[in-house]
């Protein structure tokens, strides 16, 4: 019996060990990851430096986004964040977001990025301080800036930690980054316990939507991601892509595999005034609109004045070719004629349909 109950302690001490092993070499494996596996291709700090000291400071209210995948390359495929920034990269341009208001702090640089405009660098503590002082240089009152943050926090007492790349920082360390930026801000937190660094960042100044994979008391699952952007490019708002991805992520197999280790989407909110995903194409037309007004009076009298002139020409021209006749036009004026009555005629017609569309 006593033997038994040694064999039993051994082979429990055994898998102890084992597991611990494999947790070890797994954490190993994600900090080794984090800190080297990166594209070569990706900026390095003195020409992120660089871009933003030649950054002039701007007068526009331009709209940015800063896309952040706090893996390395072989986490966050693993993980599905490279899809997300893909994903959500791809949906911004078409949206009509310039690349040089697209920020990327990920470990892969997404298809079709222009690496000579903006930054395009690896996530780490100090290219996201660089990136916040661009942001400051270029953000506007009216600004609307779009954070997405995939990676890792621990709670700890009195707070988070996150990971961005190798570096650490706390939430408050992260939600100080964007406090003193002006504009309305976007919050994509996906990171577990991310409910407590959307509380965090909601104290802030300014209006803004902050959105969270989970509640401050929870470990999040990725994967979801990709859904939430995909849906933004079909033009569903935000908030709504945000929610209706969560849903349909925890229908999923992996979501319920998960959840029996204590792993749990919850969709949680905060947000302070009326913030939208803003869509800069739409924006561009309606300032270009309000700048010259004077352009829409304008074509409206050309088009009055060139009907008045049509219609007494298809007037004069009607009567001439009636009373070609009597007053002796010759074929070749009676010729001319016509073809001032027929071109007058569809001037009018043309000119009448213009109106009655802009109406």
């Amino acid at each position: 019996m006593g033997n038994r109950i040694r064999r039993g302690a051994n082979d429990a001490l055994e898998f102890i060990k084992t597991i611990t092993l494999v947790g070890l070499l797994m954490e190993g494996y994600n900090k080794f990851d984090r800190t080297t596996n990166h594209d070569s291709s990706l900026q390095t700090r003195s020409q992120i430096e660089k871009i933003v000291d030649q950054s002039p400071k701007k007068e526009a209210q331009d709209d940015y986004a800063l896309l952040i995948n706090a893996q390395g390359r072989g986490e966050g495929k693993s993980l599905l964040s490279t899809e997300t920034i893909e994903q959500a990269y791809q949906t911004l341009k078409n949206r009509g977001f310039n690349e040089e208001n697209i920020i990327i702090l990920t470990p892969t640089i997404p298809s079709g990025r222009n690496m000579n405009k903006g930054i395009t660098a690896k996530p780490s503590k100090e290219n996201l301080e660089l990136a916040t002082k661009y942001l400051a240089k270029n953000l506007g009152t009216n600004s609307v800036l779009t954070i997405t943050y995939e990676g890792h926090q621990r709670k700890i007492s009195g707070g988070g930690k996150l990971l961005v790349g190798n570096s650490k920082m706390s939430s408050q360390e992260f939600s100080d980054y964007f406090s003193q930026l002006p504009g309305k801000k976007i919050f994509l937190l996906d990171t577990c316990y991310a409910g407590h660094l959307g509380k965090k960042i909601n104290t802030t100044p300014g209006d803004k939507l902050v959105l969270c994979a989970t509640d401050e008391n929870h470990t999040s699952s990725v994967g979801f991601g990709k859904d939430v952007w995909t849906r933004v490019d079909q033009g569903i708002p935000i908030r709504d892509a945000y929610k209706g991805a969560i849903e349909s992520y925890n229908k999923g197999f992996r979501a319920k595999l998960v959840r029996a280790g204590g792993v749990k989407n919850i969709y949680t909110e905060y947000s302070h005034g009326n913030v939208e995903l803003p869509y800069p194409a739409h924006k561009l037309e309606s300032q270009t609109e309000s700048k010259v007004p004077f352009l829409k009076g304008l074509e409206d009298k050309l088009i009055n004045s060139l009907l008045i002139i049509s219609i007494f020409t298809f007037i004069l021209s009607l009567s001439s070719t009636i009373t070609g006749n009597a007053i002796g036009l010759n074929a070749q004026g009676y010729l001319k004629n016509k073809y001032l009555l027929f071109s007058s005629a569809l001037m009018c017609v043309f000119l009448l349909s213009r109106k009655i569309l802009k109406k």
